[in-house]
């Protein structure tokens, strides 16, 4: 019911919605979230890629070794445990 109520809403009822890049300047806005996700899905992906140059500087992550947490912690607060 829902789905079909926003449907048949005014667009001035409806969320617009305004993509604008890292800058701050504006790139498209619309109403429609699926098609400004499908119209900027490429040019955010670009945005989010790790340069090659980066991806070679990078070494493994490595383990480190932490002190055993216990299973369960109990304290008195208020007169309360």
């Amino acid at each position: 019911a829902w789905a079909e109520a926003a449907t048949q809403l005014d667009d001035h009822l409806r969320m617009n919605i305004e993509v604008v890049d890292a800058q701050g300047k504006f790139l498209g806005e619309g109403r429609d979230l699926a098609e400004l996700t499908a119209r900027f899905a490429e040019a955010s992906q670009a945005a989010l890629a790790i340069p090659q140059a980066d991806k070679e500087q990078q070494r493994p992550v490595e383990a480190k070794a932490f002190a055993s947490v216990a299973e369960k912690a109990q304290q008195k607060v208020a007169g309360l445990s």
